[in-house]
This record gives structure tokens, C-alpha cells and sequence, in this order.
């Protein structure tokens, strides 16, 4: 009835047309232009009149006024639409297509047999599809027959209210592939308060039935490719279950109610309320960070699980439902989602024959992942530690402990506890590794077989390293963050599209894959130099198209050792430094100054502290030039030398603090260049250096006041990202000369 009132009104298209680089824009009103002027362009050609010529004349010129209008109409509603979470997918969906026009992955034809023979022909394409994915989702590992039963829960449920109807229809998503029953939820958002009612009572017959309808059972499923492995073989894609939306609809009211009954243990992260997998990861960091700094070692094994969805007996989820106490009825309404459940396998070329789907869970299914979280938590019930010692995000396992044997032990009651239910431990996947290790601890074993030893792992997208450091991890989010600008690159370079709506993706896409899990991480000064200057090469290529601007002014800039005038000009404001000012001793001037020489400035100072760090003064402890140095070590170091000289009779130690006046305005360019050659800094970066402090325009400004420009050749302009390390290097061997003397440095503090 549904499908029959929409192809009535709505009509029927022949299906989603490909998006197009130049074209994603089109309208009708356009198509209507261009066939007009087409008609014109024929009509021209026949008779070289003109009267004709005029006419294809001014209708070339309307469509090139309604093509403009379009593009521009087009552009300012996606802005527009780029507030709301359905309306970013408009540009994301153009931004993937382009990156997938550059692939073969979406137009494989051929595929490899379970011997490795490339098959050609549809049909076997077709019947190899379907056997491997017939044989994936019915094949179930051993495992023990219960012979304990659990006692149902029998008790009177409510209707399904109108409310739970629209939260559902809140959190679902538009703009998804839609099942066999072509019934996008669209259709139902549209409907407004008509479909909430009408889905109520739907809902209210499946519930009181226990039978949903029979077009509900079938499914699509979508092969997606893995991005690792041969291109050919069915092993290496993962698929996913296109289902009725009205479905998932049903299975989300079904999942609210099922949470408000079901408490799932605290060591399960995966799709939990308030959790994510930072936490995860923060937990797993934190705890390596507690046995690093206590010299101790900590064991740690990431189980995988073989085809975990796939492998679930659904006789041990009725079990673990009504072990859960959860109310029989709803196991009742879940069994018969999986009863009698068929799908068919959607490839390049063409649609599978059906097959019935008897074990595992439903890939692409809203229910799934909670249902998958409660069987581990009943299968892990006797198992598991207390967080972080036991950690799950779904199927995704973290078992720790203090020494190896525990560890071992651990893991094979693990193993034991969840294959005699019919779940399976991977061999190859499952690996070990050791914290503060010593040598000769050796690795764990599982039946047996030796456990891969690791030096690193990816757990949940975060590279972690047994040593505790950080380095790599860093380095994978730089390259997370450059893959994510490649896939995207076919919007930020596009020179038609908007510098608002190039940020807008920058930020969601590029930056938020390089800052991934790292406010659980533990930065050192020069790690985060990098990253900052990553994203200085980043954002302006986002903004820009490419090659970027940026990146060829600086680059010329560094060619000739001369920083461009139009970046050395500086508007001074004068900052009070109490609250009480009584002269012009008691302001202290910052300079503001383009955004684009902070950026320049911030590369040129990654690249002076790599090579300057080594050969500066041990005893300068300011952070921001030094790494691994605080204040706490420059108080610690002074007061241990004034106790050494207080516990020897008749001693005293003389203590002079000292403060520079004029600090920064004291740097003399000339100076300061041959300081830098000796700390072994380029020639070309000494010079753009002495460029940057000379010939400065300034002018000061104070309230609305403002004074005339001047020119500066000396001094570091206060407020600059350069200045405080080119202080540290021009007093650095100032103390030399007395070695007699125990010079204490932070910046320009000294005593």
C-alpha cells in the first residue's frame, strides 16, 4: 500500500544517477536550457538564417545565466544544509565519490574461486558470492549443548507509546540504502505525526503477534572491501546487510526498552551509553603509564574473535536474553527477527540467488550490536577482572595482568569460557605484550602455541608501544591526517567550491582523523611542534587549492633568505602590568601581526629546535625551548644546591636572582647570526632570520589613539612565536665565561 500511494504521487525514477565531479549541481530548469538550446543549435544549422542565429545566440547566453544561478543556488543551500548531521553527508557523499573514481575496487567483475582460479563469467562470479558468504553466515563453530536450563521471565508489557516511536524516528539517519522493500525513512519523517501514529500501532500488531512482516526478513547484502588484501578474493570484503528501514525502526524501540532491562557490565565500552572508545584507550594508557613509572611489568594480550557477528549461536542468545532477565515476550519478538531470514548478495555484476541465514547476527542490523554485548557479557560473567584489568569494546578483548603466568592463565580460561559456547579465539590475530619488559620474560601461550609478541599494537585505532612512549602514534595520526585530506581532496581543491565550506570539512574530516585519541596521550613539547606544524601544512592546503599558496610563498621566501615586507608589519598595544599604572615602565608591549607569519614562524621554530635543542645551555630550563624541562626542576636544582652548601659547618651559598630589563628589545641582529651559525643552524634560516628582525614597521596603538609608523632593526618583537627561543640562543653562552658560578636559567629569569 505504502509502495503503491508513493509511485501514484511521487512517481518512479530509474534509480540513483551516478554524482558527478561538474554536474552534482543539475536541475531540471538547466536540463530544460540546454535541451532548448540544443533544438536552437539543430534548428541553426539547417537554416543559416539570422533570425535562428539569434535566437540559439540568446538562448546560450540564458543558459549560461541559469547554469550560474544554479551553481550558486546550489552552493549556498549546501552551506546551509552543512549545520545539520543529514545535511553533511550531501558534501562527504560528492567528496567519496570522487575518491572512488580513481579506483577499480567499486567495479571488480572478477573474482577468485575457493582454489584461487579467476572466474570471468556472471554466473560463476555469482555463484561464488553467494556460496561464500551461504557458507559464512551458516556454518557454526563446536560447541557444548547446554544442559542447565534458566528460568523465563513472564511478566505484562506495555504497548508501544508515540514517543518511543519518534525517538526512534529521531536517531535514525537519512540518506541510507534502502532494503527490499524500497521504503526509505524519509518517507515516514515526511509524514510527520500521520506516520508516528501509523507506526505505533504497526508496532503494537508485531508486538502482540510476535510476527513481524515476511518482507521484513529479507535483506541485500553489500560485499565492502576491506582496503587490505587481493582485490579478488571474497575473503578480504566484509558484508553488509541493506535492510527494511521500517525494520530498524521496530528493532531500535525494541533496543531502548531492552536497555532500560538489561545492565551490561562496566568492562563492555563498545555501544554503551556515556562510553567511547577513549575511554577505552585512556583506561589502557593510563595503566601502562602507572607500571612504567613503577618500574614494574605489565602483561597484556588483545584477543580477537574469528567472525565474531557472524559466529553467535542464536541458541546461546535466547539463553543469554532470558539469563539477562529480559521479559520472555521480547525474546520471543527478537526470535522471530532471525526466523526464517534470507538475504542475497547485491556484486558488479548483479544479484545472487536467495539463501536462507541461520546463524550469527545481522550485519548493519540496529539491534546487533547490543544484543552481541549482552551474549559477552554473560559468557564473560565468570572470566572477567575489574577495569582496566578486563576491557571490552564489543568484540574487541584486553586482558592484563602482573606477570606472564597470570596473564596465560587468564587467556586460556577466556578461551575456554567462550568456545565450548561456540565462539572462536584466533590463533593468528591474538597478541601479547609486555610493559617494562626484562629480558628473558619470554611470551604466553594458548593451547600450546606461542602467542604473537608484540612491540606495539592498534588497539582501537590507537597505535600503543610497550615502552610507554607516544612517537609512533604521532606519526600515524600526521599520515591519519594526510589520508583523510587525500580523500577529501577532490572538494578542498575544487576552486568552485567555498573557503566556509573547505573549513567546514577540514575540520570533520582531516583534523578530527589527526587528533584522534590523542587528548589520551601524554605529548612531549617536540611531539606537539610537529603536529602543529603538520596542520600549518595542512589547513592552508584545505583552504586553498593545490599546490598551496602558502606553501609557495614560504618556500620562495626561504629561496631568497628575505621575508616579504607586506609580513613584517607590526601594530604594538601596550599591555598593563598591574592593575595600577603610574608610568609607562609599568606596560608591556605585544605586537599583533598576520596570522600567515605566525604560521612561517612556527615552522622555522620545529625546524631551529631539532637542531638547536642538543647544543643549548643544560641549565636553561624554560619548557617552551628546552624539552623535558619545567619550573619544578629549576626550583628543585636551586634548593639542592643551597641544602649541600647549608649541611657542611661554616658554608653559605650567595644567591643573585636576576631579571633583564628591555629583554627581547636587547637582540642585536648581527649578533644573534653568528650565535646561530655556532649552534649549527642553516645559513639560508640565519639569514631569513636577520630579514625578519630587520626593517620592521611598527606602529603603536593605544585605545583609539594611533601613531605613526616607524621602522625597527633590533630587538624580537614581543608576542612572536620566534622570539622567546631566539632570546634563549643569543644569552646562551653568556654564562661560559664564568665557570666558577652556577647560572640557574628560565627564560630570562637568572640567578
Amino acid at each position: 500500500m505504502i509502495r503503491e500511494t508513493g509511485r501514484k504521487v511521487l512517481g518512479v525514477s530509474s534509480g540513483r544517477r551516478k554524482e558527478d565531479k561538474e554536474t552534482w549541481w543539475w536541475n531540471e530548469e538547466v536540463q530544460d536550457s540546454i535541451q532548448r538550446k540544443r533544438l536552437a543549435k539543430k534548428k541553426w544549422d539547417m537554416d543559416r538564417t539570422e533570425e535562428n542565429r539569434q535566437e540559439y545566440k540568446e538562448l546560450q547566453r540564458r543558459v549560461k545565466r541559469e547554469v550560474s544561478k544554479a551553481k550558486q543556488k546550489a552552493y549556498e543551500e549546501l552551506y546551509t544544509r552543512l549545520d545539520s548531521r543529514e545535511g553533511e553527508k550531501d558534501l562527504y557523499r560528492l567528496a567519496r565519490q570522487r575518491d572512488r573514481d580513481g579506483k577499480d575496487v567499486q567495479q571488480v567483475r572478477v573474482i577468485k574461486d575457493r582454489d584461487g582460479r579467476v572466474l570471468t563469467s556472471e554466473e560463476s562470479v555469482q555463484r561464488r558470492w553467494k556460496e561464500y558468504f551461504e557458507e559464512l553466515m551458516n556454518e557454526e563453530n563446536e560447541r557444548e549443548k547446554r544442559v542447565e536450563g534458566v528460568n523465563s521471565v513472564e511478566q505484562k508489557i506495555d504497548k508501544i507509546r508515540k514517543d518511543e516511536v519518534r525517538k526512534a524516528l529521531k536517531r535514525m539517519k537519512s540518506g541510507k540504502a534502502v532494503g527490499p522493500d524500497d521504503i526509505p525513512v524519509e518517507v515516514w519523517k515526511c509524514l510527520g505525526e500521520a506516520a508516528v501514529e501509523f507506526l505505533a500501532s504497526l508496532f503494537n500488531r508485531v508486538l502482540e503477534s510476535e510476527r513481524m512482516p515476511e518482507e521484513w526478513r529479507r535483506s541485500v547484502l553489500v560485499p565492502i572491501f576491506k582496503n587490505k588484501g587481493d582485490v579478488q578474493s571474497c575473503s578480504n570484503y566484509r558484508g553488509i546487510k541493506l535492510m527494511s528501514h521500517t525494520m530498524k525502526l521496530w528493532e531500535r524501540v525494541v533496543e531502548a526498552r531492552l536497555r532500560k532491562v538489561v545492565e551490561i557490565c562496566e568492562q563492555q565500552y563498545g555501544f554503551m551509553p556515556r562510553k567511547s572508545t577513549t575511554d577505552a584507550i585512556f583506561a589502557l594508557r593510563i595503566l601502562m603509564e602507572k607500571y612504567r613509572d613503577g618500574q614494574k611489568e605489565l602483561h597484556c594480550v588483545f584477543v580477537d574473535l574469528e567472525k565474531a557477528y557472524d559466529r553467535v549461536p542464536r541458541e546461546e542468545l535466547w539463553y543469554c536474553m532470558r539469563k539477562s532477565g529480559v521479559a520472555e515476550k521480547y525474546v520471543r519478538v527478537v526470535q522471530d527477527m532471525y526466523e526464517r531470514s534470507r538475504t542475497v548478495v547485491r556484486c558488479a555484476v548483479g544479484q545472487t540467488e536467495e539463501f536462507n541465514v541461520e546463524v550469527g547476527l545481522h550485519q548493519g542490523s540496529a539491534l546487533s550490536p547490543f544484543l552481541f554485548a549482552m551474549v559477552m557479557d554473560q559468557l564473560s560473567e565468570e572470566v572477567r577482572q575489574e577495569s582496566p584489568w578486563t576491557m571490552m569494546f564489543a568484540d574487541d578483548i584486553v586482558i592484563c595482568s602482573e606477570s606472564r603466568e597470570q596473564v596465560e592463565e587468564n587467556l586460556e580460561r577466556w578461551r575456554f569460557a567462550l568456545e565450548r559456547r561456540g565462539m572462536k579465539v584466533s590463533r593468528s590475530k591474538t597478541e601479547y605484550m609486555c610493559v617494562n619488559e626484562r629480558e628473558g620474560s619470554g611470551t604466553v601461550r594458548l593451547q600450546g602455541e606461542e602467542v604473537k609478541k608484540v612491540q606495539e599494537f592498534k588497539y582501537l585505532g590507537s597505535t600503543i608501544q610497550s615502552n610507554g612512549e607516544c612517537g609512533k602514534e604521532v606519526k600515524k595520526r600526521v599520515q591519519a591526517g594526510w589520508n583523510g585530506w587525500r580523500k577529501v581532496s577532490g572538494v578542498l581543491c575544487d576552486q568552485k567550491i567555498s573557503a566556509r565550506i573547505k573549513g567546514k570539512v577540514y575540520r570533520t574530516v582531516v583534523r578530527a582523523a589527526m587528533l584522534y585519541g590523542l587528548e589520551t596521550v601524554s605529548l612531549r613539547k617536540r611531539q606537539e611542534s610537529e603536529l602543529e606544524a603538520q596542520m600549518v601544512h595542512l589547513q592552508p592546503a584545505s583552504n586553498l587549492c593545490c599546490p598551496s599558496i602558502f606553501k609557495l610563498i614560504f618556500n620562495r621566501s626561504l629561496e631568497l633568505c628575505e621575508v616579504p615586507s607586506c609580513f613584517k608589519r607590526f601594530t604594538i598595544f601596550p599591555v598593563p602590568k598591574k592593575p595600577k599604572i603610574t608610568g609607562l615602565n609599568y606596560y608591556r608591549p605585544v605586537a599583533l601581526k598576520s596570522a600567515v607569519m605566525k604560521s612561517f614562524e612556527s615552522l622555522v621554530l620545529a625546524y631551529l629546535k631539532d637542531i638547536t635543542g642538543p647544543l643549548l645551555d643544560p641549565l636553561q630550563f624554560a619548557a617552551v625551548y628546552q624539552a623535558n624541562r619545567s619550573v619544578d626542576d629549576a626550583v628543585n636544582m636551586g634548593l639542592d644546591y643551597i641544602l649541600q652548601h647549608l649541611d657542611k659547618p661554616g658554608s653559605y651559598a650567595r644567591i643573585l636572582f636576576v631579571d633583564f630589563r628591555y629583554t627581547f628589545n636587547t637582540i642585536i641582529p648581527d649578533t644573534l647570526l653568528n650565535k646561530l651559525t655556532q649552534l649549527s643552524a642553516p645559513t639560508s634560516i640565519c639569514q631569513w632570520i636577520t630579514s625578519f628582525l630587520t626593517d620592521r614597521q611598527q606602529l603603536v596603538r593605544l585605545g583609539k589613539l594611533t601613531s605613526n609608523t616607524y621602522t625597527i632593526s633590533t630587538g624580537a618583537p614581543q608576542g612572536c612565536v620566534l622570539s622567546p627561543l631566539l632570546f634563549t640562543c643569543y644569552t646562551n653562552d653568556c654564562t661560559s665565561k664564568h665557570p666558577s658560578v652556577k647560572f640557574l636559567k628560565f627564560a630570562d629569569d637568572t640567578r
